[in-house]
């Protein structure tokens, strides 16, 4: 197929497309497929981070541009600029292209430099896409985990802005815990202390996850749960896990497949299983008929945290319950999820 734009008009319209936030399956796949007929042609940086940024607003996951996007970022990661290099490796992680840009996101963090950031909002961002991309090195995440730092970038932040950036910052803090354990000796911070863990805060943080509509979907699945897992007695309730995950619930079961109480889970051997409820704006865009549904980066990093404290993150989406159109339908799917998860074994070891 020849391309219908050339790559100055390329970058043009993907960049128009994602500001004005056209989700046409047809025009993003005409970009997705340009991008790969023009890949070989592009020959500046500034023009591949462009075009990363466009497909991170629009949050397009199509494979086939992706990967020949990383193959040239990968190609030339030692040419590019510290602010380009940013900018691309900010969009593979908003897009969960972590794997594959690697070797560009563990350079960026051996040059990257706190003191050329713009702002210390850019600055976190660019820590937490470094960390998505499983490139964080300890000098990084002292950076965001410093009480100055962390005073500046709250200065003027209402509810729903803090909310976000302490939990990204706390998802940092596990990440380098997790990944150097004893040998990061940088400081630390308690999520309690940044956001005390009041019924206001958690609301804040459920509409966070899933924005105001999204967040009757999300109490729905909640009040179907409880059916079978009372919240308080059987579940902890929806909330922000000490890492800045949200979870919409905890629970854990024992060898008969009940319900162990919350006051017992201290006690109990099993693994507790972190629920998880996705709606669409938590995974990619898609434009091909058959193209695969992934993550975004931001919620996938949350599930290896999650596996690394030692929990088994069980996925539902709104999907699961849509098609389940009785009561005792969405009850069975939530149990068959539940009990299957519950004989899950294995290492939980955040991958390095």
């Amino acid at each position: 197929m020849f391309p219908l734009f050339h790559v100055n008009q390329l970058v043009d319209v993907s960049q128009a497309v994602s500001k004005l936030s056209v989700f046409d399956a047809r025009l993003l796949r005409r970009i997705a497929h340009d991008v790969i007929a023009n890949i070989n042609t592009i020959e500046k940086w500034s023009k591949i981070s462009s075009l990363t940024v466009a497909f991170a607003k629009l949050k397009l996951g199509h494979p086939g541009a992706w990967k020949v996007l990383c193959s040239w970022i990968n190609a030339n990661f030692k040419d590019a600029k510290v602010s380009d290099l940013s900018f691309a490796v900010s969009s593979c992680a908003v897009c969960n292209i972590s794997d594959t840009i690697r070797p560009a996101a563990e350079h960026l963090a051996a040059n990257v430099d706190v003191s050329e950031a713009p702002s210390a909002f850019v600055w976190l961002n660019t820590v937490y896409a470094i960390a998505v991309c499983r490139a964080l090195i300890p000098k990084l995440a002292e950076t965001v985990l410093r009480q100055e730092f962390i005073d500046q970038v709250l200065t003027n932040a209402d509810l729903a802005k803090r909310v976000f950036l302490v939990s990204r910052i706390a998802q940092i803090q596990s990440t380098v815990e997790c990944k150097f354990g004893d040998g990061y000796h940088g400081p630390h911070i308690k999520l309690k202390a940044l956001l005390p863990p009041n019924k206001e805060m958690q609301k804040q943080a459920l509409i966070n996850q899933y924005g105001k509509i999204g967040a009757f979907d999300a109490e729905f699945f909640h009040s179907v749960l409880y059916k079978i897992a009372p919240v308080g007695t059987h579940a902890v309730e929806p909330g922000l896990t000490a890492d800045g995950i949200f979870v919409n619930a905890i629970v854990k079961l024992d060898e008969k497949r009940h319900f162990v109480p919350v006051n017992a889970f201290t006690s109990h051997p099993s693994a507790p299983l972190a629920i998880v409820y996705l709606i669409r704006k938590h995974f990619v865009t898609t434009c091909e008929e058959e193209e695969p549904t992934r993550l975004l980066g931001s919620v996938d990093f949350g599930l290896r945290i999650l596996r690394a404290r030692g929990m088994e993150p069980v996925l539902f989406t709104e999907t699961d319950m849509k098609s389940a159109k009785l009561l005792t339908q969405k009850i069975d799917v939530i149990k068959k999820k539940l009990y299957a998860a519950s004989d899950v074994h294995g290492d939980l070891s955040i991958p390095t």
